[in-house]
């Protein structure tokens, strides 16, 4: 308190602050530093840390409920298909975000529910949970590293376990704006319950997103670039063949503001999947071209507290 503009005494003041959990008195004193140093951007890092540290614990929690009508559903496990098929969905996010010691966490957990009103045995249920401290990797980037689970069941009545999988997650997002505003890179390993050899797989993934003003200012076209790599284990499969593949993709989405609770555009995504072991009979090469063009509107505040897609 005598030598205010001492910087290895704030600096050590700070450290020990911030020990002892006293993370107001932490926060004064690097905001302090950042005066006497206005270009040194670690006490910035540091205040927006802290002040993150210190903003209180929120849960949030989402419920989307949806339906599909496919008029060619895929063949069943006996070869019977080409008819239409009617699902109802659900899914249930949790999302929390609070601080522990040091370092604040984010915890994500997603429950999803596809019914399929014909075949029993088309359901599908998949819980998912993200652990992970979000971290700042500049002052216009975070970081979230977590871990990651998944498990997934089939048919509503045998509640059969279909596969589960583990793996790390590297989240990026962009605190400022700019054109390239988020990335996630995965890898995780996932393990079919009752398959052969040929379907378990090393799985890798990366995407990432970029946002610009389309048209008119109000509009805006945003671009996702991913890739995936499955590194299926050798064998074959219950379908005769190794699911070993690699797979580049490109969703496109633009969207234009009709009126103030309507947004209206087009969509359109891409992808190329090579198969790098496929041989169910022999030597045969498989490539999968699969494209998605359609409309998407999104309507809010028809039903309050509501959002339409």
């Amino acid at each position: 308190f005598k030598t205010p503009a001492d910087s290895q005494l704030n600096i050590l003041y700070a450290e020990l602050a911030e020990e002892k959990g006293k993370i107001e008195a932490a926060l004064v004193t690097y905001e302090r530093l950042a005066l006497l140093e206005p270009n040194n951007d670690e006490w910035r890092r540091n205040v927006e840390r802290l002040r993150n540290l210190l903003q209180p614990s929120e849960t949030s929690i989402a419920a989307v409920l949806g339906a599909k009508i496919d008029t060619n559903g895929p063949l069943n496990a006996d070869n019977v298909g080409n008819r239409a098929e009617y699902n109802a969905s659900a899914v249930l996010v949790l999302d929390d975000e609070r601080s522990l010691g040091r370092l604040r966490y984010q915890t994500t957990g997603q429950l999803y529910a596809d019914y399929n009103l014909k075949e029993s045995a088309s359901d599908l249920i998949v819980a998912a949970l993200q652990f992970g401290p979000l971290l700042r990797a500049s002052t216009s980037w975070q970081v979230r590293p977590a871990i990651q689970y998944e498990l997934t069941i089939t048919d509503r009545h045998d509640r059969g376990l279909f596969t589960n999988s583990a793996g790390t997650l590297f989240n990026f997002e962009n605190l400022d704006e700019g054109l390239f505003t988020a990335a996630d890179i995965s890898l995780y390993y996932v393990d079919f319950d009752d398959e052969t050899s040929g379907k378990d797989a090393v799985v890798f993934t990366g995407f990432g997103e970029f946002v610009h003003q389309g048209f008119r200012e109000v509009d805006q076209v945003t671009l996702t670039p991913d890739v995936t790599f499955n590194g299926a284990r050798s064998g074959q499969g219950s379908d005769g063949f190794r699911d070993q593949y690699y797979e580049l993709g490109l969703d496109i989405a633009y969207v234009t503001q009709v009126s103030e609770d309507l947004e209206i555009g087009p969509t359109f995504s891409y992808y190329y999947r090579d198969y790098t072991d496929y041989e169910p009979g022999g030597s045969t090469e498989r490539d999968d071209h699969n494209f998605n063009i359609g409309l998407e509107m999104m309507a809010s505040n028809v039903i309050p507290d509501i959002i339409i897609l």
